[in-house]
């Protein structure tokens, strides 16, 4: 199966206050862009960006990431997502899955896209999550056996649609041939004057196709409209890196005071103190001990060794049963053999 993903990254986010595009503005350490690309480009390679608002910035961000088979497509006018999703399909190949993605929805996982990529395989499969409170938001009208067959907005939803908690991320995966098909179909016949691609759910529906919805936490699939919410996913980014680095086994002194921007793997009983930030990638043995106030970016650290506190590491590599610092800093390209000692 052939999966091809179309990013939406047009919009300015006028909210931000910024002159940069919303998809560029950083979460822990690089742009949200980068995130959802780097996501995606782990279950394909062909991406296609959809651009408008400081379109350059983007691209020139895109070309960055040199393993992905990036192109774009331009959105002349911002007139809503079923025309940004319709300017980006020339560049999908016939018989190909279509993942619709948002460059400010970053943190959404890759097991989570193969779940609903595994569950379009009757035509289409779109993300939901569940609400307590979903006022505002289109709610996922279905049937009885499950399938989806409507978005229902909350100016239109009756009394007992208003009960439906669970609600359309805007995330879906479809056959292109079946996507450029009810696309077509949909109109801007609305307050706005924009083409909606929530409306083709309704289409594809009328049409007898079976939509499956899979269903997300509401943590991967948050998006930022300003520099609150960008704040607020931050916050959770550094929940999930945490709790990633739990399941391999590192104590952590205080979660909320670990900073991690990368990759991290190590061995059996590592120790992270408080006020440390973790950027790129990051290899550490066992019984490793990272002191208070450490910044590592781009590190191999071998087995039995001590960071102290207050230490500054960029791509380095120290050996086994080493002590490093307190207030060591290290720079590019340095190597310190096993039982070496700085600081």
């Amino acid at each position: 199966m052939n999966i091809h993903t179309i990013i939406l990254a047009a919009g300015e986010g006028t909210r931000m206050n910024s002159n940069r595009a919303k998809s560029l503005q950083t979460v822990g350490g690089t742009s949200m862009l980068e995130k959802i690309c780097r996501t995606a480009g782990k279950i394909s390679k062909d991406i296609t960006l959809i651009v408008g608002f400081d379109k350059d910035s983007i691209i020139n961000e895109a070309n960055t990431f040199a393993e992905l088979n990036i192109t774009t497509s331009l959105q002349p006018k911002p007139i809503g997502t079923g025309d940004a999703v319709k300017c980006g399909l020339d560049k999908v190949s016939s018989g190909s899955k279509v993942l619709v993605l948002y460059g400010d929805v970053p943190l959404i996982k890759k097991a989570t896209l193969d779940n609903l990529i595994a569950e379009s395989s009757e035509g289409a499969s779109i993300l939901t999550t569940t609400l307590e409170d979903p006022f505002g938001y289109g709610r996922v009208k279905k049937t009885e056996n499950g399938f989806a067959t409507a978005i229902i907005e909350e100016k239109d939803a009756d009394s007992d649609e208003k009960k439906i908690k669970e609600v359309f991320t805007g995330i879906l995966c479809v056959d292109k041939e079946l996507l450029e098909i009810s696309l077509q179909e949909v109109t801007n016949n609305n307050a706005a004057n924009e083409f909606y691609l929530t409306d083709i759910v309704s289409i594809m529906s009328s049409k007898g196709v079976n939509i499956n919805t899979c269903i997300s936490s509401n943590e991967e699939v948050q998006g930022a409209n300003n520099k609150k919410e960008l704040e607020k996913l931050e916050s959770i980014y550094r929940s999930m890196k945490t709790e990633d680095l739990f399941n391999q086994g590192i104590t952590i002194v205080d979660a909320k005071r670990l900073d991690v921007r990368g990759e991290v793997k190590a061995g059996k009983d590592c120790l992270i103190d408080v006020n440390v930030i973790l950027e790129g990638d990051i290899t550490l043995g066992n019984n490793v001990s990272i002191g208070p106030n450490t910044i590592l970016k781009d590190v191999e650290i071998g087995d039995g060794t001590k960071i102290e506190a207050f230490s500054h590491i960029v791509n380095a590599r120290i050996g086994d049963n080493c002590s490093v610092g307190p207030y060591a800093r290290l720079r590019e390209g340095t190597k310190i053999e096993d039982s070496g000692k700085v600081g």
